[in-house]
């Protein structure tokens, strides 16, 4: 055979797109003769499209050698083997050459450990099982990032021929180097065992068909839906011109599936554990399903069922997500179904959703100024549901990225079947419901494209735009007739200089008597800086700055806010600091490093913390500062849907508020995801 292997390496560069083929050949002379027949069939097709009269496309011819960096547009690739790649003329790019770069000594040890590791089967198998190539792919900084639709410009306004779908295996391959396979055993059998996402179920997830123009903020926008299902680790859309008709395209959508199998346990303490077992693509239908236990080890017999959860996304191909909930847990038993579409792009006309609920559950109720408490049985009802209606619009300078108009209503009911005594003047919580809101909202947003932000390099979505709502209805419980007003005010932004800034302002209350009652204003910024690295290392630096503001305008006496997990002092909570305002300002240095295991990217983190809360009689940062600092590590393998493994310490100087100076805490994070600049109807600014 003339070679072993060939495999296509996808690279972009605005407006162009062209696939390299890296091509390992075993024997020079048949090395020699497919160069010469590859050019004169390039020669022999110039020469038939030119007597078509259709546009000449050179080609420039780049021998590349193992070692060799290749630059092209925003898109920098690392050469494995020796190969030859064809590049059209008008693409820029730049070739470094791999004996004119300096040699990284963490390079150098690991080609030296890889040889000694090959000399016999059972260490080179154990070197594939643990070890990654250190320099695969190279993706592109978020400062150096296009706007998500860029590279699909230059096909605007051509038709879709067709459409192929291709699958990767979740362990070995990369969507922007296929030519990539598992190695290791462990590998292998992990792609044997995982059942790959069905056609089908990317086929619904298209926005577009057959003989459909190409628009390029579809195409984005079809990227990133893909990449947020949760079953969907990476996905990529290519669009390849037919040289023939430059009026038609092919499209290859590439997407690489998570492990969808996982577990999740918990442990407090020698008391009581907590277990889940999940499948986000139960049989690769795209369904979720799982199932969470509950162990009391000082009882007998204490082994409980606590929660079951099925999802199904996007049913029938309707973009609704449906859920259906049992849970069982703190003297909480709830039934509830859940049906909720959202606007899927910038474009999608239509959106809502529908939440019900049974609820019971049993409660401690204060009932004297002496400390004496009652136990209620307590049973409601609850339902939620709201639809909306996007209209797009011609932008402005201000809203210029996309502009639309939403027009949106919300009603609210919660029923109780048992309750404690309610009072007109005490147990909010336990009044009879109904709630009526309307809201119009002016939103332009469009994403760009990034990498190790929140996540260990999968391509990360960056909302940017303006967001402004307004939000009024009517609330009538047991006691009252009241009006709500609401308003929001976003903003995002991505500078090249400084990095990327989001922040948002939500103002909401009652009015009764012409002033603001059980009212709340909120303040949200989010900030990080571009990502920085050394000339000495390959790790990489990103900063993160978060300012959260809460004021409680004339609330009741018995409503406080405290210190929580995401709003304050991370790994601190004591209910005994409360307040009706607070702020808190956290920190965090992040350092991502080139150390891969088993396919587990590690970074490491520091972090610094600052609380303020009290009364609003007085200026917040008069009150007493609440601190915590401290270090830790994540651990994350992108191609597993297990929580990223966190081990943390932290340091609080105050004693007085924690029960140690100083905590250790092992847990799983959730990933963050960008969605404070979606619009999701009315709704209510909560105290909390």
């Amino acid at each position: 055979m003339p070679c072993n292997k060939i495999s296509y390496f996808y690279v972009e560069s605005y407006p162009y797109y062209f696939i390299m083929q890296q091509l390992r050949f075993q024997n020079k002379t048949l090395f020699v003769k497919f160069m010469f027949f590859s050019q004169l069939f390039v020669i022999v097709s110039c020469l038939a499209f030119a007597q078509q009269k259709l546009p000449k496309i050179q080609y420039d011819t780049v021998k590349l050698k193992t070692g060799d960096l290749i630059v092209i547009g925003n898109r920098t690739a690392f050469i494995r083997f020796d190969t030859v790649i064809f590049i059209p003329d008008t693409s820029f790019y730049k070739i470094k050459r791999a004996e004119s770069r300096p040699v990284n000594r963490q390079d150098s040890f690991y080609v030296s450990l890889r040889k000694k590791a090959y000399q016999t089967r059972v260490s080179k198998e154990l070197y594939d099982l643990v070890f990654v190539s250190s320099a695969s792919i190279h993706l592109p900084d978020t400062a150096d990032a296009l706007r998500s639709e860029y590279p699909f410009l230059g096909f605007s306004g051509k038709t879709i021929r067709s459409i192929h779908i291709q699958k990767l295996d979740v362990f070995g391959e990369f969507i922007t180097d296929t030519g990539f396979v598992a190695r290791s055993y462990l590998e292998k059998l992990g792609n044997n065992i995982h059942v790959k996402t069905k056609d089908y179920v990317i086929r619904s997830n298209l926005l577009f068909k057959t003989n459909d123009t190409i628009n390029p903020y579809t195409i984005a926008d079809n990227e990133r839906l893909l990449r947020q299902l949760p079953f969907i680790e990476e996905a990529k859309i290519f669009v390849l011109p037919d040289l023939k008709d430059t009026s038609l395209v092919d499209v290859i959508v590439v997407t690489r599936d998570v492990w969808s199998l996982a577990f999740d346990a918990k442990f407090f303490g020698l008391e009581r554990s907590k277990m889940s077992i999940y499948d986000v693509n139960l049989f690769g239908q795209g369904q979720y399903l799982r199932h969470t236990f509950n162990n009391n080890f000082r009882k007998k017999n204490s082994f409980q069922y606590e929660e079951g959860l099925y999802r199904v996304e996007n049913i029938l191909g309707s973009f609704i997500t449906g859920y259906l909930r049992y849970s069982d847990k703190d003297n909480k038993k709830q039934y509830s179904v859940d049906l909720s579409r959202t606007f899927v792009t910038p474009v999608t006309k239509y959106a809502g959703g529908m939440d019900f609920s049974k609820n019971e559950l049993t409660k401690s109720v204060l009932m004297s100024s002496k400390g004496d408490s009652a136990y209620y049985k307590v049973r409601y009802d609850s339902l939620d549901v709201w639809a909306g209606r996007a209209f797009v619009l011609k932008s402005g300078e201000l809203f210029k990225n996309r502009l639309r108009l939403v027009v949106a209503a919300r009603y609210i009911n919660k029923r109780y079947f048992k309750r404690p005594p309610v009072y007109a003047s005490a147990d909010e919580k336990y009044y009879n419901r109904n709630m009526m809101l309307g809201s119009l909202a002016l939103i332009s947003q469009d994403f760009y494209t990034g990498n190790l932000i929140y996540n260990f390099g999968r391509t990360e979505d960056i909302p940017y735009g303006n967001l402004f709502a307004v939000s009024m209805g009517r609330n009538i419980d047991d006691y009252n007739k009241q009006l709500y007003t609401g308003f929001k005010l976003g903003k995002a932004f991505f500078d090249d200089a400084s990095g990327y800034y989001n922040a948002t302002v939500n103002i909401g209350g009652y009015l009764n008597n012409k002033a603001l009652n059980n009212g709340v204003l909120k303040l949200d910024m989010d900030y990080f800086t571009n990502l920085y690295s050394s000339d000495f290392t390959r790790i990489k630096f990103r900063h993160f700055a978060t300012i959260n503001y809460m004021l409680g305008i004339k609330q009741p006496e018995d409503a406080f806010i405290r210190f929580n997990g995401l709003n304050g002092i991370r790994g601190f909570s004591k209910d005994s600091l409360q307040g009706k305002h607070r702020l808190s300002v956290n920190l965090e240095s992040v350092a991502f490093t080139p150390l891969e295991i088993i396919g587990f990217h590690f970074s490491v983190f520091g972090f610094v913390d600052m609380g303020w809360i009290g009364t609003n009689s007085k200026f917040i940062l008069s009150q007493p500062m609440y601190t915590g600092l401290g270090c830790g590590i994540r651990i994350r393998n992108e191609n597993l849907i297990f929580k990223t493994f966190q081990i943390r310490f932290a340091w609080y100087p105050k004693a007085a508020y924690s029960s140690s100076h100083s905590v250790l805490q092992i847990s799983g994070e959730e990933s963050y995801r960008f969605d404070n600049m979606n619009y999701t109807g009315p709704e209510i600014v909560k105290f909390e």
